[in-house]
């Protein structure tokens, strides 16, 4: 079709910099892997069949597995683990919340949408006619959220004082006093009263914007609110399909991240694999960078060589790998199976612009393939 982005064009790739075939990307590659002591493979923004691929090619060369150090995703699973939750989903709290806590509005475009729907309809499996409270915590509500099927209470807080806020919402939920607080005593009440009133609640907010400290504390508050009503989380997904990765990881290996396959069997520890510190410590002496949805790289791209499978950007500064290869973007230029944000389900995708340019499963399995040979012919 004319006018399709991309038309015509070939898959491009670069070794030091320099525009190359991607043959001649794909064999400087697998150099690498092969004469990497320990490899590093993180970023993963890629779909299921990517990481898929990806865990096989770790198991033949032993690399670590780290794609959740410091993202929305790896906070929450920190709590979770440390604290526990009480979680939901997203079309479990559109049916079935009466009230919704809304913290931090920073929810990217998933969950605006996913907002802007659940603010737009009633609770189907709640009281009849009556409209779903909202508690909005954050900047000033948008006028497109308002509706008579809303009750909208907004505090304006800013978001470095959230954390301190649900400390106090805490305290006074057990009726415990407040020396200072970002809201006043009878504000803070108010909230309380609403949260406690509500016959399913739902809090909803977005990690990157709250930070590890305000999670603990919201995931505390919705555990005290459980001592006698029925309250849930419902956190916003990162972007990257951060979680359908860590799913696709955990039903293959047990683990969500912080995977390491040096001695064969997959291992887990939290600080020994992970991605910055093996970088910064030298441990791992080659990374292989996935991020098929967006093109950006770690804060550590300088310590140590990077392989790189990115969406490549039109314009850009000097890239920081050694090897690049331009791969598709899931559900833009090859079909697709990732997590969906809106429905909280893995969802089938299809192309939108389908262009000829290698998935990231297709580029690890041609990896595979090859490193796979030699072990085959020694038999």
């Amino acid at each position: 079709m004319p006018g399709r982005r991309g038309e015509g064009r070939h898959p491009r790739a670069w070794i030091e910099g320099v525009a190359c075939s991607l043959d001649a990307a794909i064999e400087a590659a697998l150099g690498r892997l092969r004469e990497s002591r320990h490899p590093l493979f993180a970023g993963l923004g890629c779909d299921v069949e990517g990481a898929r691929k990806l865990v096989r090619l770790a198991k033949l060369v032993g690399a670590s597995i780290d794609h959740l150090s410091g993202t929305a995703t790896g906070i929450e699973l920190a709590v979770a683990r440390d604290m526990g939750a009480f979680l939901t989903t997203p079309g479990e709290a559109a049916a079935r919340a009466d009230t919704l806590f809304i913290l931090g509005p920073e929810t990217g475009e998933a969950g605006t949408e996913y907002l802007d729907r659940v603010l737009e309809t009633t609770p189907k499996l709640a009281a009849r006619d009556a409209p779903r409270g909202v508690v909005w915590v954050g900047p000033a509500l948008k006028a497109k959220a308002r509706s008579n099927r809303l009750d909208i209470t907004s505090f304006q807080v800013p978001t470095p004082q959230i954390a301190t806020l649900l400390a106090a919402l805490r305290a006074r939920l057990a009726d415990r006093p407040v020396a200072k607080a970002p809201l006043s005593a009878p504000r803070l009440d108010a909230i309380v009263e609403k949260l406690r009133q509500a016959k399913f609640g739902v809090a909803i907010w977005s990690s990157p914007a709250l930070g590890p400290l305000a999670i603990e504390a919201l995931a505390g508050l919705v555990r005290d609110l459980n001592e006698t009503t029925r309250f849930s989380c419902l956190p916003v997904i990162g972007a990257d399909n951060a979680a359908g990765v860590a799913m696709t990881l955990t039903w293959l290996t047990g683990f969500p991240s912080h995977i390491d396959f040096a001695r064969g069997e997959a291992e887990h520890d939290t600080w020994r694999f992970d991605a910055a510190r093996l970088a910064r410590s030298g441990e791992a002496d080659l990374a292989l960078w996935i991020s098929a949805y967006r093109h950006h790289w770690p804060d550590w791209a300088g310590d140590m060589p990077l392989i790189a499978l990115t969406a490549r950007a039109d314009q850009m500064k000097r890239s920081p790998a050694v090897i690049e290869i331009e791969v598709g973007t899931p559900g833009a230029d090859h079909d697709t199976v990732d997590f969906s944000p809106a429905s909280g389900l893995f969802a089938f995708r299809a192309a939108t612009a389908r262009q000829a340019i290698p998935s990231v499963a297709e580029v690890i399995d041609r990896f595979c393939t090859e490193l796979a040979e030699p072990a085959r012919s020694l038999r």
